[in-house]
């Protein structure tokens, strides 16, 4: 608990840290009350543990999971997980989670920004609120496939154009994401046509 609370000071995104044992049991900080959430055998099947399993993840590597909906009410979330072993045994997960609304806030700007993954799937955006479903660029942000297509061929780090959008696209360093500003075009040529009307 002295090392979670250490770590927790240092990152104040996240939204829970924890240890989730293979014997049976969970230690999450901050605490919370075993009234609102406590362990059960179910926990191991959500992504937070069952990414990091020796089963899924031989090479004992930190993973982040896909978008899932949190267990205890906290919305849509990603959580960054390390499997834990004793010689070649293993012993549990320790997991960083982290929610999509945070990450929102982290990405606030002057422009339309977004973060997705390998599937598309946003797990940031300034207007992701709903958490009833996974929401994905095609379905829930207009997106058809041939513009996806061409994102997926775009450059990073370079403003293009993607139908009626200029984009920029960059890495989220050590994670499986995509960094994504969008300013539609006719926004642009609007604000350039007005920059060169005469003064009245």
């Amino acid at each position: 608990n002295d090392y979670f609370s250490n770590f927790f000071e240092k990152l104040p995104e996240i939204t829970w840290m924890y240890y989730t044992s293979q014997s049976g049991f969970i230690n999450m900080y901050p605490w919370i009350s075993s009234e609102e959430f406590k362990y059960s055998e179910e926990l191991k099947t959500m992504p937070f543990y069952s990414i990091a399993t020796p089963q899924n993840d031989p090479l004992r590597k930190i993973v982040w999971t896909h978008i899932y909906i949190d267990a205890a009410g906290k919305g849509l979330m990603v959580t960054l997980s390390s499997p834990i072993y004793s010689g070649d045994a293993f012993k549990g997960v320790v997991s960083l989670d982290f929610t999509c609304a945070e990450l929102n806030r982290m990405i606030e700007s002057a422009y339309d920004g977004l973060i997705y993954d390998e599937d598309y799937c946003v797990i940031s955006a300034d207007a992701l609120k709903s958490s009833e479903e996974l929401p994905y660029l095609n379905k829930n942000y207009g997106f058809s496939e041939s513009e996806l297509e061409k994102l997926e061929s775009a450059e990073f780090n370079k403003v293009q154009t993607v139908g009626s959008l200029f984009v920029y696209k960059s890495k989220v360093e050590n994670t499986p994401w995509t960094l994504l500003f969008t300013v539609p075009v006719a926004y642009v040529v609007g604000k350039a046509l007005l920059t060169t009307l005469p003064e009245i």
